[in-house]
């Protein structure tokens, strides 16, 4: 299917985004029937509940204190058939919200010496027509969408009304394989940081306008609709009272990542985050697992005054 680079309506857009999505999911099984018929060394999967890293967000802002976060180590069995669902689960599940993405640190490791090569090329190209589909979901996402008599686009409404339950974070993750036959060592642990942008008062202003514009075309989604409205003209009035050439900052605390280094025989660890779980086609290894997440204490930055902690903004003092 030839995706255009701009739609003129929201139908031909939903219907050119259920069919990519269909297509991946079909991908996806595909995956996930060839790795039944393969033969399976050891898989793992610690589960992690999204509620606790959420929470870590706000607390290393405010300083306040830190819950421990606990993960669940599943047997083999489990693991394997948690780590095929994290794969081709792209939707929220009843009673949870658009940030519940599935987080399930872990892997399925591929013996080398017990499978024939073809199945392990078959897998590796699978893996790849996979991640391929996902980047032209990721694109489509964010495609430009220009309707009649200049109407404006609202493209979170969109969302929200045809794929209201989808996480696209969720289905633009690549899956990740590592075909390395060197490896020794695999090593589950937690990283955490604050990202801190520049921004100013005139930038922040007009943001808030269009936060408030969505949230009144949205009403029927929200019974805090009025509530944020409300907390959302108060920082715009406060905005409007600083001078113009103030330095804001947008602190935005990223959650505590389950993440894994993987060692290789005489050369450099390989590292990267691990929302979900990887693919290793390899022999003999040895796993650190993932343990809870012990929180550290942190010290307030005296030289950021917040303004508005729901939208991580903050005047940087710099007296």
């Amino acid at each position: 299917m030839h995706i255009p680079n701009t739609f003129t309506s929201e139908k031909t857009y939903s219907q050119c985004i259920e069919f990519n999505l269909a297509t991946l999911k079909g991908l996806v099984e595909q995956l996930n029937g060839h790795l039944d018929n393969l033969k399976i060394k050891s898989s793992r999967v610690y589960q992690i509940e999204e509620a606790l890293l959420e929470n870590q967000n706000n607390a290393k802002l405010t300083n306040a204190p830190q819950e421990a976060i606990k993960v669940t180590y599943f047997d083999d069995f489990i693991a394997y058939t948690e780590a095929k669902k994290s794969y081709l689960d792209f939707y929220n599940h009843p009673g949870t919200t658009s940030k519940n993405t599935y987080r399930a640190a872990g892997f399925i490791q591929i013996s080398i010496k017990d499978n024939i090569d073809d199945n392990l090329t078959v897998l590796i190209n699978l893996c790849s027509q996979v991640n391929t589909q996902k980047k032209v979901i990721a694109d489509l996402f964010k495609a430009v969408v220009t309707l009649d008599d200049d109407l404006f686009f609202d493209r979170e409404k969109f969302f929200i009304t045809y794929f209201p339950h989808l996480i696209k974070l969720q289905v633009t993750r690549q899956i990740r394989l590592i075909n390395e036959g060197s490896i020794s060592s695999i090593d589950f642990h937690w990283s955490s940081k604050t990202l801190s942008d520049k921004t100013n008062v005139t930038d922040m202003m007009q943001k808030i306008d269009r936060m408030t514009e969505r949230l009144n075309k949205s009403a029927d989604f929200s019974a805090n609709i009025d509530l944020k409205v409300k907390s959302l003209g108060m920082t715009y009035k406060l905005l409007s009272m600083l001078p113009a050439n103030v330095e804001l900052r947008l602190r935005r605390p990223i959650p505590p990542q389950p993440s894994v280094n993987i060692r290789r025989a005489n050369d450099k660890p390989i590292n990267f985050t691990c929302p979900i779980p990887f693919i290793l086609i390899s022999d003999e290894i040895e796993v650190t697992g993932l343990k809870e997440f012990m929180p550290k204490s942190y010290k307030i930055n005296s030289k950021y005054a917040v303004i508005d902690s729901s939208l991580n903004l903050y005047k940087l003092d710099c007296e």
